[in-house]
């Protein structure tokens, strides 16, 4: 244990590290009204496809929304959250496959919740429509013969990229087998997303010299975005442009709809009220308290061991991004890495509990240390990492001898809550946080408070997480929101993954307690829709700026829409980015390709990410679907085995156990247990190792890689003599966890 101190003030003086370095041994509900769209002016041509109906009368914005699509074009939709984007979506479905024989539909989305759901919406609509949703690796194998016997497959855009990338005829997909692809959220078409990498397959098909069966594009969307960073001004200028290449990734030829006629505006604004964001500032925090000093201090001496220096705010998101690029740092230096990647994780930690002290209380920033920093710390180990648990007792220590405060942001978010929950006792309000540690602070919090328990009914709902832990799987977060619609909970608290796509009831309070970009205060305050609504935003006195500057890209947004491109203009822009964007696709595939030729698994070995030691051979994994398994038995003695803290069973297998470095126990992955065959096979985690190639004259190269499918060699399949069963489930997208 740490050396007892009798004056609190002296704890926090804690003792100096040695160097690192040194140490080398250690939608608006519609109302149901049958109606046959037959002879709607909407429908172009003659019925040549499937005898379908549509159940819902569309309001005159949508009517005017779906025109484009009912002609053929290739567009976006752009209208505000809660307007009914899907019901629009749904009717140019129905009108595509009723005017044209053998359609064939793909609506992608960008999470896995959300196939179902917009599946389950758009068969509301026209319950005739065959279709399935699909997601996961199971969608990827499954998604060719769905597709056959469907109308509309609804699937995540990694099953759709898959399918087009696929090597074998069973589940090899071409564009000319569709014939209209829906993207919902597409303003998130950029950069190196799956949705960038399916349009970019798109584009390189149809600026080929040989001509393409290419399907219609129709995108989806609330937020277009003023482009370029969050953190800066743009211009009208470089939004257009943000728009046009967004056009242009899309092909969409038609441009950008928005509701434009007059009297359908009118009625837009009815059916999409959108509540005004309003500022709540509060004080920071007392600078200099014993817990946030002892803290700050016993970071300020791990920096000095390493020695480095953070230019960031030891609370700032940005904090957590230094120590993220110092560890792959040292993972690549190689050599004894074990002290500094300790110490760094350390560092992590207690950022985290800075940033929940700040928000929340010591209570909830010490029960994230104890939870997710003591189980590292506590084992024997390093002379360093013995100090660094020393430091760990010494911040608990001061925990125990100091009283519990409440943030001013708690004081005044408890104040808002009360009085807003004592005049509406039927209000339904939504809370977004920063973090998952956030969201459950902030519902302990409320649950322990004197007052709030009376009158709120709390429920979180948070998304995957990278290590396992506290995530929450799609039927909690369904649960959760359908308890809410039912009004069981009154309160949902989360993260950002209730932001977009959802299908969340209308609120009447929607509170964020920090600061993003424009879209995301767009999507936010869409879901304060409810009659006499109210949004807010609270933030530290003098960070109001951010806000404003959200402000300043949301109406710059509103302006660069009405200066878009249009006809022949809008046309040889999108060609002209077009031709940018394939070229950028072709030269990073060609270096892609390149290394891929040059390297082979043979090439390389694979090292514990944090001590460095050997683990195998890039050659002893193989891959079985989305599951990397290691097959050498030699690697068994490099690893110890405790059981998984959420042991699950499977269709073909169970997670019982969690694999870790057996040198410094850091985590490798899980133990699969096949339940054709009983044997039990190792599944690891690319991110958790340190990959070295050895090139020509024996020069030695180390890198790091977040995900399987960015190596750059082949891992060769799993093989079939093991009698792995081909059925799979969805479950595999939590790979090693």
């Amino acid at each position: 244990m740490a050396e007892k101190v009798e004056h609190l003030d002296e704890l926090c003086d804690l003792p100096q590290l040695d160097d690192i370095g040194n140490e080398t041994a250690t939608v608006s509900s519609l109302v149901p009204t049958v109606s046959n769209f037959e002879e709607s002016p909407l429908l172009q041509g003659p019925p040549m496809g499937r005898n379908l109906t549509f159940r819902t009368e569309l309001r005159n914005y949508q009517v005017e929304l779906a025109r484009p699509g009912t002609e053929g074009k290739n567009y976006i939709v752009h209208a505000p959250t809660g307007s009914g984007k899907t019901a629009v979506a749904a009717f140019i479905i129905y009108n595509h496959l009723v005017c044209r024989e053998n359609g064939k539909v793909v609506f992608l989305v960008n999470k896995v919740p959300l196939a179902e759901q917009q599946m389950r919406e758009i068969m509301r609509h026209s319950p005739e429509i065959r279709a399935a949703s699909l997601t996961g690796d199971e969608g990827s194998s499954q998604f060719k013969q769905y597709m056959e016997r469907n109308d509309l497959v609804v699937c995540t855009v990694g099953v759709l990229l898959n399918c087009l990338k696929g090597l074998t005829s069973h589940t090899k997909v071409r564009f000319k087998d569709l014939s209209l692809l829906v993207v919902d959220e597409c303003h998130n078409t950029k950069k190196n997303s799956p949705y960038a990498a399916v349009m970019s397959k798109y584009l390189k098909k149809k600026l080929s010299k040989k001509p393409h069966m290419l399907p219609q594009i129709v995108g989806l969307t609330a937020t277009l975005g003023a482009g370029e960073s969050s953190k800066t001004r743009p211009s009208i200028f470089t939004a257009v442009e943000h728009m046009t290449k967004l056009c242009a990734h899309l092909d969409a030829f038609g441009g950008v709809k928005p509701v434009e006629e007059l009297e359908n505006k009118k009625e837009l604004q009815r059916h999409s009220q959108k509540s005004d964001m309003n500022i709540l500032t509060t004080q920071r925090r007392q600078e200099d308290t014993l817990f946030k000093r002892i803290i700050s201090n016993a970071m300020s001496n791990i920096e000095k061991s390493l020695k480095l220096e953070c230019p960031h705010d030891k609370t700032d998101q940005g904090y957590e991004n230094w120590v993220t690029t110092h560890i792959n740092n040292f993972r690549i230096k190689g050599g004894e890495t074990r002290n500094q990647i300790a110490a760094l994780e350390n560092l992590r930690y207690y950022s985290i509990a800075l940033s929940i002290y700040e928000d929340m209380t010591e209570k909830h920033a010490m029960q994230m240390l104890e939870e997710e920093l003591w189980p590292k710390v506590d084992k024997k180990g390093t002379k360093m990492e013995e100090a660094l648990k020393t430091y760990f007792l010494r911040v608990k220590e001061v925990f125990e001898k100091t009283p519990i405060t409440e943030s001013p942001l708690l004081i005044r978010l408890g104040a808002l809550l009360k009085e807003t929950y004592t005049k509406d006792q039927f209000c339904q309000g939504i809370i977004f946080c920063k973090t998952k540690h956030h969201v459950q602070c902030l519902v302990d919090w409320i649950k322990s408070s004197d007052d709030l328990p009376m009158l709120i009914r709390p429920g979180v709902v948070t998304g995957h997480t990278r290590d396992g832990t506290k995530g929450m799987n799609i039927a909690e977060q369904r649960k959760v929101i359908e308890d809410f619609r039912k009004q069981s909970l009154n309160l949902v608290i989360a993260t950002s993954v209730l932001e977009e796509g959802f299908d969340v009831p209308a609120c009447n309070l929607v509170i964020r307690l920090h600061v993003t970009n424009e879209i995301a205060r767009q999507q936010a305050q869409g879901r304060a829709r409810a009659d006499d609504s109210n949004c807010y935003i609270m933030l530290p006195k003098r960070t109001e700026y951010k806000v404003i500057l959200n402000e300043e890209r949301e109406n710059i947004a509103e302006q660069a829409l009405a200066h878009l491109p249009k006809g022949e203009f809008l046309k040889e822009k999108i060609l002209e980015y077009q031709k940018e964007i394939l070229q950028e696709s072709q030269a990073q595939m060609l270096k892609s390709r390149r290394r891929k030729a040059e390297c082979s698994a043979s090439d390389f070995q694979l090292y514990c990410g944090k001590c460095n030691a050997f683990a195998c051979k890039a050659s002893d994994v193989n891959v079985h679907k989305a599951t990397y398994i290691v097959t050498s038995v030699a690697f068994r003695e490099k690893f110890i085995a405790k059981t998984h803290h959420t042991p699950k069973e499977y269709q073909d297998f169970s997670k019982t156990h969690k694999i870790f470095c057996k040198s410094c126990e850091s985590s490798w992955g899980v133990m699969y247990i096949w339940k054709a065959t009983g044997r039990e096979d190792p599944v690891i985690k690319c991110e958790y190792f340190t990959f070295e190639y050895t090139g020509k004259d024996d020069v030695k190269e180390r890198q790091t890689f977040r995900k399987w499918k960015d190596v750059p060699f082949d891992v060769e399949a799993y093989d079939k003599s093991m009698q792995i069963t081909e059925s799979d489930d969805s479950s595999s997208s939590e790979e090693a966890n």
